[in-house]
């Protein structure tokens, strides 16, 4: 794979892959032109991509010419393409019909070129495999991976590796979330929080867990993974770095940004109402959710976080809390009927594709109400 982020490839970045020669990899492919409209070329291209996805992604260049001999770059090969967008969909509709599963984060862009432009087809690596290449008009079915400079069938042992690993992703993801639950269970939070109910909210990466993403937490700032307004205390820790906000060794609220690319958020979700009575705001610990949720995806694309990922929202230490249906009114005779409530796992994905906030909870929404006893959540206004 280019060492670039797409925006920051040009002409330059593209004569100087010819300049030094370089070479073919397991993530990088060269190409002098976009394939054509026969079956052959879409298998090809299908089998390219495919072939990435069932591997650690990579790069496909079009628009250099390499040596066979040694399967370096050579010579940039400006192209010429009319319309892009038509030509970008038409690869995308072939990629569709051509490769069993479904598979998500796939980008392509122009680089303008003297004399024409190139084109550059990003391919993730892919947790919903592994891909096949099916042809439409028949019942073949071929599993292929890249390997080195080269593109193979894979053994049988492979593919079932493949669907083992898979599965293994997201088993780990989710023992991942019940850890963190089960510290805030026990109250061993990073920073004290009181005996108040919380509002947790919990993002893993499903590509960290394959331990494809690091995130180099030296250049990371507090501001883009913090869920409430105003400043925090960032600090660097063990798992990657923190940020809370708070007064006398206790903090109101807490987030994580882990090394793997997962974050993490809690907050005080409560507090105590007439007679000492412990309750749980609803709005606010739904405003939470919706705010942790944009500030992950946010903080995703700014450090490079790509892949599914699940997300998981609890509510912690309810059990006899009364639901205040608004944060300012004396609380309603509706009980948590259990100490923590977790929700159902939302799963995203590709966190480098944008996702409606309001859409992804909306099942959180109307089961956080029911566990107190309501049928569904208000209507948003």
């Amino acid at each position: 794979m280019l060492p670039y982020a797409l925006e920051k490839i040009s002409a330059a970045v593209f004569q100087e892959i010819c300049d030094q020669r370089t070479s073919e990899s397991s993530t990088l492919d060269f190409k002098q032109v976009l394939p054509g409209k026969e079956d052959d070329d879409k298998e090809e291209l299908a089998k390219d991509v495919s072939a990435l996805l069932n591997a650690d992604g990579g790069d496909l260049v079009y628009g250099i010419s390499e040596d066979r001999a040694t399967g370096t770059a050579k010579a940039v090969l400006p192209m010429t393409i009319d319309n892009f967008d038509k030509e970008s969909r038409r690869i995308t509709q072939i990629l569709d019909a051509w490769i069993e599963s479904r598979f998500h984060g796939i980008q392509i862009v122009q680089v303008p070129l003297d004399g024409g432009c190139g084109v550059v087809l990003r391919v993730p690596m892919s947790f919903d495999g592994p891909h096949c290449v099916r042809n439409p008009n028949s019942t073949k079915r071929r599993f292929v991976i890249r390997n080195g400079k080269m593109t193979s069938d894979m053994s049988f042992d492979q593919v079932r590796s493949a669907f083992n690993g898979t599965a293994s992703l997201a088993v780990q993801a989710r023992e991942f979330a019940r850890s963190r639950l089960k510290l805030v269970e026990e109250r061993k939070t990073r920073m004290p929080m009181g005996d108040s109910p919380l509002a947790v909210f919990e993002l893993v990466s499903l590509s960290g867990m394959a331990r494809r993403t690091l995130v180099d937490v030296k250049n990371v700032q507090f501001v883009d993974f913090i869920a409430w307004d105003g400043g925090a205390d960032p600090r660097m820790n063990l798992d990657g770095v923190g940020a809370y906000l708070g007064s006398g060794g206790e903090a109101y609220s807490q987030s994580q940004l882990f090394r793997n690319g997962s974050m993490e958020f809690m907050t005080i979700a409560g507090n105590r109402g007439e007679g000492g009575k412990l309750g749980v705001w609803a709005s606010h610990s739904l405003e939470f959710f919706e705010r942790s949720l944009t500030v992950s995806l946010k903080a995703a694309k700014r450090y490079e976080i790509t892949g599914p990922a699940l997300v998981t929202c609890a509510l912690m230490h309810v059990e006899g809390c009364e639901l205040a249906l608004n944060n300012n009114l004396p609380f309603r005779k509706k009980l948590g009927d259990r100490p923590f409530m977790v929700f159902p796992e939302i799963y995203i994905e590709d966190l480098s594709v944008d996702a409606d906030v309001d859409d992804l909870l909306a099942d959180t929404r109307d089961v956080l109400y029911q566990g107190f006893g309501y049928t569904a959540a208000p209507a948003k206004k």
